[in-house]
């Protein structure tokens, strides 16, 4: 893990919509995924990965139609405390009214201050029952 690192900050904000009746019930992060809730999967990766660094973010672009390359962000974020200062000067995306995490990093990749990291893993999508009961299966898979 990068020693520089001392802090970590989950975001967990998203509402599961897409899961229908579930969304409702709980936040996304806290829906069970084998034996525990997601955010203890995620807490679990950033204890035990071995993280490397890769080199200096230019731009994200959010789910492309045609990849350039076959690296992908993976939801899981490492910032300094000013990242809540790029926050704050972020606006607001005007059709969902809320401030997205990939215009933050991508200001803070304007200042030529965002690198990315790869880990070795697998990245699981979440966004329908189909996918919550898939990420079941693999984790308790590899899990064992």
């Amino acid at each position: 893990m990068n020693k520089d690192i001392k802090n970590a900050v989950i975001l967990a904000a998203g509402s599961g919509t897409r899961l229908g009746y579930l969304g409702h019930l709980l936040p996304k992060t806290l829906f069970p995924i084998y034996d525990r809730p997601i955010i203890h999967h995620i807490i679990d990766l950033l204890e035990k990965t071995g993280i490397e660094n890769d080199g200096r973010i230019i731009e994200i672009i959010e789910k492309p139609k045609e990849p350039k390359h076959r690296y992908r962000g993976c939801g899981i974020y490492m910032f300094k405390p000013e990242i809540f200062e790029y926050i704050k000067n972020t606006e607001e995306d005007s059709f969902r009214k809320e401030k997205d995490i990939t215009t933050v990093i991508n200001n803070v990749a304007k200042d030529m201050k965002a690198y990315a990291y790869m880990f070795d893993g697998f990245h699981i999508n979440i966004n329908n029952y189909e996918e919550l009961y898939n990420a079941t299966k693999l984790i308790r898979k590899y899990s064992r």
